[in-house]
Protein backbone atom coordinates (compact mmCIF):
# COMPACT_ATOMS: atom_id res chain seq x y z
CA UNK A 1 0.00 0.00 0.00
CA UNK A 2 2.79 2.31 0.88
CA UNK A 3 4.20 1.64 -3.02
CA UNK A 4 0.79 2.76 -4.47
CA UNK A 5 0.60 6.01 -1.93
CA UNK A 6 3.67 6.94 -3.51
CA UNK A 7 2.92 6.24 -7.11
CA UNK A 8 0.16 8.22 -6.78
CA UNK A 9 1.94 11.34 -5.16
CA UNK A 10 4.04 11.23 -7.91
CA UNK A 11 1.51 10.82 -10.64
CA UNK A 12 -0.61 14.09 -8.70
CA UNK A 13 3.29 16.03 -9.20
CA UNK A 14 3.45 14.87 -12.62
CA UNK A 15 -0.03 15.75 -13.33
CA UNK A 16 0.48 18.93 -11.76
CA UNK A 17 3.70 19.85 -13.54
CA UNK A 18 2.00 19.14 -17.17
CA UNK A 19 -0.38 22.04 -16.09
CA UNK A 20 2.78 24.23 -15.16
CA UNK A 21 3.86 23.40 -18.36
CA UNK A 22 0.52 23.72 -20.72
CA UNK A 23 0.58 27.20 -19.01
CA UNK A 24 3.97 28.08 -19.47
CA UNK A 25 3.67 27.44 -23.15
CA UNK A 26 0.35 29.65 -23.40
CA UNK A 27 1.54 31.99 -22.08
CA UNK A 28 4.82 32.07 -24.25
CA UNK A 29 2.45 31.48 -27.06
CA UNK A 30 0.58 34.51 -26.18
CA UNK A 31 3.22 36.75 -26.11
CA UNK A 32 5.25 35.43 -29.04
CA UNK A 33 1.84 36.62 -31.53
CA UNK A 34 1.93 40.16 -29.42
CA UNK A 35 5.54 40.43 -30.48
CA UNK A 36 4.28 39.38 -34.08
CA UNK A 37 1.80 42.02 -34.13
CA UNK A 38 4.25 44.85 -32.57
CA UNK A 39 6.39 43.59 -35.64
CA UNK A 40 4.00 43.60 -38.28
CA UNK A 41 2.80 47.57 -37.04
CA UNK A 42 6.36 48.82 -36.84
CA UNK A 43 6.91 47.42 -40.62
CA UNK A 44 4.20 49.06 -41.38
CA UNK A 45 4.82 52.47 -40.35
CA UNK A 46 8.31 52.24 -41.53
CA UNK A 47 7.22 51.52 -45.13
CA UNK A 48 4.49 54.59 -44.39
CA UNK A 49 7.34 56.85 -43.48
CA UNK A 50 9.15 55.72 -46.39
CA UNK A 51 6.83 56.36 -48.72
CA UNK A 52 5.85 59.82 -47.19
CA UNK A 53 9.91 60.45 -47.18
CA UNK A 54 9.47 59.32 -51.26
CA UNK A 55 7.13 61.49 -51.92
CA UNK A 56 8.55 64.77 -50.38
CA UNK A 57 11.83 63.70 -52.60
CA UNK A 58 9.99 63.44 -56.05
CA UNK A 59 7.63 66.52 -55.01
CA UNK A 60 9.96 69.28 -53.91
CA UNK A 61 13.17 67.92 -54.05
CA UNK A 62 13.76 66.96 -57.48
CA UNK A 63 12.35 70.10 -58.69
CA UNK A 64 15.45 71.71 -57.20
CA UNK A 65 17.64 69.92 -59.77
Amino acid sequence: IDKFEESLKIFELTKNKIIEMEKMLDDIKSLKEKEERELSYWMTEIQTIKNQTEKVERDIFSKLE
